[in-house]
């Protein structure tokens, strides 16, 4: 299900890899409090996991769009349109 509502590709930043490649990602960490749930899922390919989970890098989900930020907190990359309600 997240994989067909994300256009099957991996969500980080400039990248079109596609879920074949790709893991479930928790928006909100799993240890703080998130959700194992489609609404809480984002497909990353295994290097942009990894750089989710152990590199300080976020995505957030709002209103449609996906967006990904560096450690320190900046927007590097926002995709319109690409999440499905």
């Amino acid at each position: 299900a997240i994989a067909v509502r994300d256009g099957g590709t991996c969500q980080f930043a400039d990248c079109d890899k596609s879920v074949r490649y790709s893991e479930a990602h928790h928006t909100r960490p799993w240890a703080n409090g998130g959700q194992t749930n489609v609404a809480d899922g984002v497909p990353a390919c295994r290097a942009h996991h990894k750089a989710l989970t152990e590199g300080g890098y976020r995505i957030a989900r709002r209103d449609g769009t996906t967006y990904t930020y560096d450690p320190q907190g900046r927007l590097i990359h926002k995709r319109t349109n690409r999440w499905r309600q």
